[in-house]
């Protein structure tokens, strides 16, 4: 997974500098905008902000927010200012209310949504269809999560916060936590709280003891990696901390141009977004040299500035969503569109009418991809060869976590394996495969929730 093999390196201050290029990209996406105001949704292209021929008969009421995607039922949910969660087909282009009278919703990583209504109850809303938990949520929940499985994750208000952990029969579990900045995995297995000069790492689950890492100063955000293997904490005098979840202590660290005020993971792992303390700027990091490449003017609202795809920034100036290239220093406008306050979301889905440039795209993407990672020799000789497909979801010096996220994925259905490395420069790819063909490669990649980019080797055939 891109991003996390993390040096300790400093940025140049007052020059941007040109990000790393790698071969692996990140899945094609589509943008969705959301009217913040009501109305019909539309589709965009990423990089030109060119409008899709795709039409709506949806007509949205105000919506305060987007919760995220089910890629395999292809629904967008987003909740409106009148507490209902509506999940918006992006095949048909209908919109549907599955969920009313909610306070707080999330979207986990498989697509599902967990919501908590005005009674404390916990919904499980699974492939469209709502399971209601037994047991009511002990406390209003400030934040909510889901984790596997079937499990609700919320922490509480209240002095001191706790950590509750609810399943669709059992009896809640709770533990005490500190008062802090919060942020959890996008499987919900882990769940952080940073505080002055310390942040704290809870299992979800109970599998593993709790850590923490010390460091001085007062954190202002923090976030873990998309694969949850890095923790980053950003601190309010201009830097940002990663801890790695298994050495569970500080490996590296980021120094930013100035003060910051929050943080935003970019869903590849490849990008962090840095909201400087003053003014109306993000500040771009490449996480693989730890360096900021990019400073550009925007505007910080609930979902812009955002990446979108390998490397399109998404910000907002004077009334405008702007789209820039990353691989570009200074990062070249590719697209704008006329946008207030609607809100946006990158999916990794296309539309009929892109299809075919994407599947190319992404083909020669892969070509560029393959030849940087495998080579067709095996031991200096030359056979016939059977071509083999797998997805790789991570790339991690510690076989401890790769071993145990591989188990993670055979658990949930994928036929995961760890590669161990050739050579010292290599790490424990986290595969899943072997598939026949890329389109049954792409399916199950879709299934995954999580980043990944398609991968084939050679094999000489058995004898």
């Amino acid at each position: 997974m891109l991003g996390c093999a993390l040096v300790a390196v400093g940025c140049g201050r007052g020059k941007d500098l040109a990000p790393q290029p790698l071969p692996a990209l990140a899945n094609s996406v589509t943008l969705v905008r959301i009217p913040h105001a009501g109305g019909e949704p539309a589709l965009y292209h990423p990089d030109s902000l060119t409008p899709f021929s795709w039409t709506s008969s949806a007509k949205l009421p105000p919506i305060r927010r987007v919760l995220g995607l089910d890629v395999d039922e292809r629904t967008v949910y987003v909740g409106d200012e009148g507490g209902n969660v509506i999940g918006l087909d992006l095949g048909s282009g209908k919109a549907r209310t599955y969920l009313t009278k909610v306070r707080l919703a999330s979207v986990m990583a498989d697509g599902s949504v967990y919501a908590i209504d005005s009674a404390r109850t916990v919904t499980h809303l699974v492939r469209r269809s709502p399971v209601k938990y037994r047991t009511q949520l002990p406390g209003n929940a400030r934040f909510l999560y889901g984790s596997l499985p079937d499990e609700a994750v919320a922490i509480t208000s209240g002095s001191p916060p706790k950590l509750v952990t609810l399943g669709p029969v059992e009896t809640p579990e709770s533990l005490d936590l500190p008062e802090g900045e919060v942020a959890s995995t996008v499987w919900g297995d882990l769940v952080a709280v940073a505080r002055e000069g310390a942040v704290t790492v809870y299992d979800t689950h109970g599998k593993e003891e709790s850590w923490t890492g010390k460091f001085s100063g007062k954190p202002i955000g923090l976030g873990f990696s998309p694969s949850g293997h890095r923790l980053y904490v950003a601190r309010e005098r201009g830097d940002i901390l990663s801890f790695d979840r298994f050495a569970k202590s500080q490996i590296g660290s980021v120094n930013l141009p100035g003060a910051v005020r929050a943080i935003r993971p970019d869903p590849s792992g490849r990008w962090m977004l840095a909201r400087p303390a003053q003014g109306d700027s993000v500040w771009v990091v490449d996480l693989t040299t730890n360096r900021v490449t990019h400073t550009v003017r925007s505007t910080w609202e609930a979902t812009i500035p955002m990446v979108a795809g390998a490397s399109t920034l998404l910000v907002h100036q004077r009334g405008e969503i702007v789209a820039l290239d990353l691989t570009k220093t200074p990062a070249v406008v590719t697209g704008r569109v006329a946008s207030e306050e609607d809100l946006w979301i990158a999916v990794p889905w296309v539309p009929k009418e892109r299809a075919t440039i994407a599947i190319a795209a992404a083909e020669s993407a892969l070509v560029r991809q393959d030849s940087a990672l495998v080579s067709d020799t095996t031991r200096g000789k030359t056979a016939a060869a059977e071509l083999q497909i797998y997805l790789q979801v991570s790339s991690s010096q510690n076989e401890d976590w790769a071993t145990e996220l591989a188990k993670q994925l055979k658990t949930a259905g994928f036929p995961a394996l760890v590669r161990k490395p050739a050579s010292a420069d290599e790490g424990f790819r986290v595969i899943v495969g072997p598939f026949q063909a890329r389109e049954e490669a792409e399916d199950a990649g879709r299934k995954l929730g999580r980043p990944y980019f398609i991968l084939t080797t050679r094999s000489e055939p058995e004898r």
